[in-house]
């Protein structure tokens, strides 16, 4: 491949993305606990999320986005940050 070949691939496929870039809405909470930033990040991403990462989106919503104050803390606790 000559040097600079690959330049116009990027301008078009960033130029497709602009069109086609739909980020899904984060979630709504007063306080986001930094042990569920990574499955937040992946979720907005659009990438699968693994067993462990779907079990903690399910506790950010039900703790609302807090995980040491959380008053389901028996239940979060089972899950390393």
């Amino acid at each position: 491949m000559c040097p600079g070949a690959g330049v116009d691939r990027v301008r078009h496929l960033l130029r497709r993305a602009r069109h086609q870039l739909c980020v899904p809405a984060l979630p709504q909470f007063a306080t986001l606990d930094v042990p569920y930033l990574g499955t937040v990040i992946l979720d907005a991403a659009g990438l699968p999320l693994s067993d462990s990462h779907r079990e903690r989106k399910r506790l950010m919503l039900l703790c609302k986005g807090l995980y040491q104050t959380c008053s389901q803390r028996d239940e979060s606790s089972s899950i390393g940050a």
